[in-house]
């Protein structure tokens, strides 16, 4: 299915910028496709031929062109001969008079509109339309839900809404749902979607909506919008987007907004700007907004948005779905296996597709076989899919980068592997015949959502190298005027500079305050939180409330030790953040400041105000286990895992629990369960400790160096649970010293009771009692286990040296007394970080 673009050259520039956007694979553009060596006039004739639409540009030039003629009388035969479906035309000259346009044509859609993004969508919108390709095949079991979206889209008796939510988890058909109700509705063709991110204010989503709407040619154009609508106050902007808002609806697309953790605060109210932009949209202005949410909105007496809510499909649209997708991809099934199957898809539609896919693959009947593991269809299932396919370095490396940074053309991706470009294409067809990627109707290609958290756990972050070849060919493409996509990819490109510090790519890049919380965000989790810091004080310039950034900055240096700034950033919290979040972030800091039973207090005073969920029963499980409470740690842990069962820091601290407890089968059972979920960091590391727990120091230490390899040089638990090995197996102490130091270097600022606990270790080992006993006063915390065992480990080698003056003797011997009554730990084993 193509687009041929009929225009005069003078008319040039603007539609190649419409042909950018709709890629060569559905438009017909004469200046990439004519032959140089045909004749013109044959040229058109052919791909005439081979067109299913007619799009004629409308202008002065256009209209006195004598080939523009031509083409429209070509066109004209060929759609009485039903060869060409549609034609379109576009009044891209204000001062022509429609009556000029050829009779015929004028029959037409005919459409005033001088943006390219709204051309080439409309454009796109048409051609799909005459293709089954990219329509949603299958909707069962939502005939009521089309009726209540009716019914509060048209009340009876009122004014339609402006403002419509429909609520439910992703994957529920929410879109879907929007997309077969749009034209029956609000007699419009297609949705425009328009994520709202977390730190997104008015100015964020004005620039989305220029990006979608305004006609600009460049990024330096693109940029100096930007700079105008940065001078704008808050009326001006409302008025910039409802006047983009109205031009969207006028070119038939309905706007959609998605939270994508910017719409709604943490208690489901609309934050104050949306609310204020929602309730200003004039009564007559022609605008209608659906928000796609996962939570429900609470009710505003100011101004409440009529809500849907979309639950999982029933038992019996589940088996239709079932039926139908088996019928598709020629998997036999009978009624009663259908039957079975569909208990364990939950009324979830990507499991019931994720499942006939399998069973197309591997085999009706080992599905049937495994269908157990579809009653937790997530990442679990994804990391194993994954698993099967034995990735290859360029697999992996597309996998990496598409799962942060999609979508992206392929003249982008390929620049990872353009050593072997034909090795390179053969394996992004294999990831899109597995449907692990997929192109965008753009010729962009995206990481299938499902996949997206499997191949981070699995493959890690991309690497340094990878994204300055990304971000290299990036800069290419955004030097090109006529780039389609370029506000996603300026982002794009602004987020890989500051990752790999590439002045230019900052400087070409366009920054949404959004973008900052990213780059907070993945720093954090990619342990550089001297890096995570930087980028939150540069956005907290903009965005001083903004809960998430002082969550992170809290977090951060909390990591780092640096326990006074942690406690400013607290601070503030308090000021924004409701008591059960702050109180949270307040046993995370005692937690790791050593202080668990102030942890406790924090943690539980946050369960007085309303915190519920994994992440409590978490925290609280890890510090009974660090106070060797193992009854009230596992019952906690339970907890957690029943709400999380395939969250790997969940299942991380529970196999710890069991290991310090000494349950080595439930040890095993769980490390099995996180051996699929995270072969990398976690797992590794998990692996190691519950081997030094069984005494086989030699494996743990090859452990602990694969959980460095995946975790890098940052990871400070991998780094400590090494030096335990090199401690414990005490082969070359010139090297466990030199690792010692390492660490000291590295982290000098942070967990310092934790390596002067390697330390007093290693130089119990070189027998020098004396100078482990002198380090404990340099303790932090003198009420910790690791302080009170090393005592008494120190005191048991000085009680017996002669060399010592006897008084002193009998002074360590009456100490150890009373420290010998509160037992004995493997202190290495129990160092936790």
């Amino acid at each position: 299915m193509k687009a041929f673009l009929s225009h005069s050259s003078i008319d040039k520039e603007f539609v190649g910028s419409v042909e950018k956007r709709l890629t060569r694979t559905k438009s017909i553009f004469d200046k990439t496709c004519f032959d140089n060596g045909k004749e013109f006039e044959a040229s058109i004739l052919e791909h005439l031929d081979r067109s299913s639409i007619f799009v004629f540009f409308a202008s002065s030039s256009s209209l006195q062109s004598f080939w523009c003629k031509y083409e429209i009388d070509e066109a004209f035969y060929r759609k009485l001969q039903g060869r060409i479906k549609k034609c379109l035309v576009f009044i891209i000259d204000e001062e022509i008079d429609p009556l000029d346009i050829p009779d015929w044509m004028r029959r037409a859609l005919v459409t005033t509109e001088n943006s390219p993004s709204v051309i080439a969508r409309n454009i796109e919108r048409h051609l799909e339309s005459l293709s089954s390709k990219y329509t949603d095949k299958y909707f069962f079991g939502r005939a009521q839900d089309r009726e209540r979206l009716e019914d509060l889209a048209v009340p009876i008796g009122m004014d339609p809404p402006k403002v419509i939510s429909i609520t439910g988890l992703p994957g529920y058909g929410r879109r879907t749902l929007i997309k077969r109700s749009v034209n029956e509705i609000y007699t419009l063709d297609a949705i425009t979607e328009i994520y709202i991110e977390n730190g997104d204010s008015l100015f964020e989503l004005c620039a989305k909506l220029v990006d979608k709407v305004e006609p600009y040619s460049c990024v330096e154009e693109l940029k100096e919008i930007l700079s105008t609508l940065s001078l704008l106050d808050e009326e001006g902007l409302r008025q910039r987007i409802v006047d983009n808002l109205e031009r969207l609806v006028t070119s038939r697309e309905l706007p959609v907004f998605v939270d994508a953790g910017g719409l709604l605060d943490d208690d489901g109210n609309l934050c104050p700007e949306y609310l204020r932009l929602f309730f200003n949209i004039p009564d007559s202005a022609d605008i209608y907004v659906i928000l796609i949410l996962t939570r429900k909105l609470r009710f505003n007496s100011k101004f409440d948005v009529p809500s849907l809510s979309i639950i999982q499909l029933s038992d019996k649209a589940t088996k239709q779905l079932l039926l139908s997708l088996a019928n598709d991809y020629d998997v036999s099934y009978n009624a009663e296996q259908i039957n079975e199957l569909s208990e364990y898809i939950g009324g979830y539609p990507p499991a019931a597709y994720f499942a006939i896919k399998q069973a197309e693959e591997y085999g009706a009947e080992l599905l049937l076989s495994d269908k157990h593991s579809l009653v937790q269809f997530s990442t679990r299932k994804f990391i194993q899919h994954l698993q099967d396919k034995k990735m290859g370095k360029v697999e992996e490396a597309l996998l990496s980068v598409l799962a942060m940074y999609s979508p992206l053309p392929l003249s982008v991706i390929s620049a990872l592997y353009q050593d072997n470009m034909e090795a390179g294409h053969d394996a992004l067809y294999s990831l899109m015949d597995h449907s692990l990627v997929y192109c965008d109707k753009n010729g962009c290609y995206s990481i299938a959502q499902p996949v997206r958290d499997a191949a981070v756990k699995l493959f890690g972050w991309p690497s340094k190298d990878d994204l300055r070849k990304v971000g290299a060919a990036i800069l290419e493409i955004v030097e090109d005027a006529k780039n389609h996509q370029l506000l996603d990819l300026s982002r794009i490109l602004f987020r890989i500079g500051m990752e790999v510090k590439d002045s230019e790519s900052i400087r070409q890049g366009v920054k949404l305050r959004s973008d900052y919380i990213r780059l907070v965000e993945d720093a954090y989790h990619q342990r550089d939180y001297g890096k995570s810091i930087e980028y939150a004080f540069e956005a907290l310039k903009e965005l001083p409330d903004n809960i998430r950034l002082r969550e992170f900055t809290v977090r951060a240096f909390v990591q780092l030790g640096s326990w006074n700034e942690a406690e400013v950033q607290l601070s503030e919290m308090k000021r924004i953040a409701r008591p059960r979040d702050v109180y949270f972030l307040e046993g995370f800091y005692n937690r790791k400041r050593g202080r668990i039973r102030n942890a406790i207090e924090s943690y539980k005073m946050s369960s007085e105000y309303g915190k519920k969920g994994a992440a409590l029963n978490r925290e609280l499980a890890h510090c009974h286990m660090v106070e060797r409470n193992f009854s009230e740690a596992e019952r906690y842990i339970d907890k957690a895992i029943k709400a999380r069962p395939e969250n790997n820091v969940v299942l991380d601290i529970a196999a710890n629990i069991y290991i310090k407890s000494g349950n080595e089968e439930k040890a095993r059972e769980v490390l099995d369960k996180l051996s699929v979920l995270d072969k990398g960091d976690h797992y590794n590391l998990r692996l190691s400790t519950f081997l030094f727990a069984q005494g086989l120091y030699l494996e743990s230490e090859t452990a602990a160096k694969e959980a460095l390899r995946y975790g890098g040089e940052r990871f400070f638990a991998a780094r400590v649970q090494l030096v335990k090995c090199m401690i414990r197996i005490n082969a070359r102490p010139e090297l466990t010293n030199v690792e010692i130091e390492r660490l000291d270097s590295d982290f000098n600022n942070r967990n310092l009771d934790v390596r002067l606990s390697l330390k007093v270790n290693f130089l119990l080992t070189q027998s020098k009692a004396k100078a482990a006993y002198d380090l404990l006063d340099k303790f932090v915390d003198k009420q910790c286990i690791q302080y009170r065992h090393h005592r008494k480990m120190c005191l048991e080698k000085l009680v017996s040296n002669k060399s010592i003056p006897y008084e002193e003797r009998k002074k360590f011997e009456e100490e150890l007394a009373f420290l010998s009554a509160s037992g004995t730990v493997d202190v290495l084993t129990e160092l936790d970080i």
